[in-house]
C-alpha cells in the first residue's frame, strides 16, 4: 500500500527543486534532457498550446494523468522562456505525485 504523507520540509523542497530545475546547473540542459530528446526524436509534431501565455511572475499548476505529455510541454516552455532571455533563477518547476484516496 503507498504511504500517504502530509506536508513537506524544507529539505523535501530543496530536493525537489534541485532535482526539478537542471537549467539551473547546465544551460545546455535541453539538450541532454531524456525526455526532450525523446520527444524530438518521435515521429509526432504536436505541440499544444496550454503555456502560451505564460507570464514571469505567475504560478501555474498544469496536471492531468501520466504519459500524456505534460513533461515535455513545461520543458519546452522552459526552454523558450531561456532562448528569450528569462534568468533560469526565476523559473522553478517542481514535480508532484500525488495518490488521492478516495473515501
Amino acid at each position: 500500500m503507498p504511504e500517504y504523507r502530509r506536508g513537506v520540509n524544507k529539505s523535501q523542497v530543496a530536493e525537489a527543486v534541485g532535482r526539478d530545475t537542471p537549467w539551473w546547473r547546465d544551460p545546455n540542459w535541453a539538450v541532454i534532457d531524456r525526455d526532450l530528446r525523446e520527444s524530438d526524436a518521435s515521429q509526432l509534431s504536436y505541440y499544444p498550446s496550454a503555456l502560451d501565455d505564460i507570464r514571469i511572475g505567475g504560478l501555474y499548476m498544469l496536471y492531468g494523468p501520466r504519459r500524456v505529455g505534460k513533461s515535455v510541454l513545461v520543458k519546452r516552455t522552459v526552454q523558450a522562456l531561456l532562448d528569450q532571455g528569462v534568468n533560469p533563477r526565476q523559473i522553478i518547476r517542481v514535480t508532484v505525485d500525488v495518490r488521492f484516496r478516495c473515501i
